[in-house]
């Protein structure tokens, strides 16, 4: 079973460019993961990738695919 996935650039003044992917049924960040500052983000791509396997993800972490 395959998730939808999309790829962000975000911009913070603080720390510079990078990149995350967020699940697509989950929300679009709008904040830096480091400073919660505000940032400007702009969408690179979407895709699939394949969904974790049930107990494979604890409860506490991040799934990235």
């Amino acid at each position: 079973m395959n998730i939808e996935v999309i790829e962000f650039e975000l911009e913070c003044p603080e720390h510079g460019v990078y990149r995350v992917q967020v699940p697509v049924e989950l929300p679009r960040p709008r904040a830096c993961v480091h400073c919660y500052l505000p940032v400007q983000r702009r969408e690179l791509r979407r895709y699939e990738a394949p969904a974790p396997m049930a107990g494979q993800v604890a409860p506490a972490e991040a799934f990235f695919g």
